[in-house]
């Protein structure tokens, strides 16, 4: 497989997972917040998540070896792909018997406040990057309408643009 069809058809992949991970997400907030029944509902999006992750860090790998046929999976991939979750029940268990320890585990998952205060960010168009995201997802909707093809093409066009404006790269934010 030619290097330019091997890049284009992970980016095809990756966009296509990326539209249904991320509706995925959003729909399942609600479900999440359920009393007792949301803990079944965060196992589910979890592993689907996983999955997800999973299967990117796996098309990341073709691609590295399509590229570079020595390369070998990477650690992360190994890690992400062999993740442990939780059932609802010892999920829903290990809450109930030391809800201290579950929400001490949940913040030691994210960064803390001086952790974020540390990042470097860009300098930023954010009026032109919030431009290109909504330009960009609007034809997203629309090729999504017209089939999955159009919509990973629509994708890769949309993120090149935001790239394009988060980097300064003028000539990345038309590429129709």
């Amino acid at each position: 497989m030619a290097i330019r069809d091997a890049v284009d058809a992970t980016a095809a992949r990756i966009s296509k997972r990326a539209v249904v991970t991320s509706s995925r997400e959003v729909g399942s907030m609600a479900g999440e917040a359920i009393p007792y029944i949301g803990a079944a509902v965060i196992v589910g999006a979890t592993a689907l998540e996983l999955k997800d992750l999973c299967e990117t860090l796996q098309d990341m790998g073709e691609l590295q070896r399509a590229i570079s046929p020595e390369a070998m999976p990477s650690e992360d991939e190994k890690t992400v792909c062999n993740q442990p979750i939780p059932t609802r029940e010892e999920l829903w268990e290990s809450v109930k018997g030391s809800p201290k320890a579950a929400w001490q585990a949940a913040r030691g998952a994210i960064p803390t406040l001086e952790e974020i205060k540390s990042f470097e960010l860009p300098e930023m168009d954010w009026k032109g990057a919030w431009f290109t995201a909504v330009e960009g997802a609007g034809r997203a909707l629309e090729a999504t309408e017209n089939g999955a093809g159009s919509a990973a093409a629509a994708t890769k066009s949309a993120v090149a643009e935001l790239l394009g404006k988060f980097s300064g790269d003028v000539s990345a934010e038309k590429e129709e």
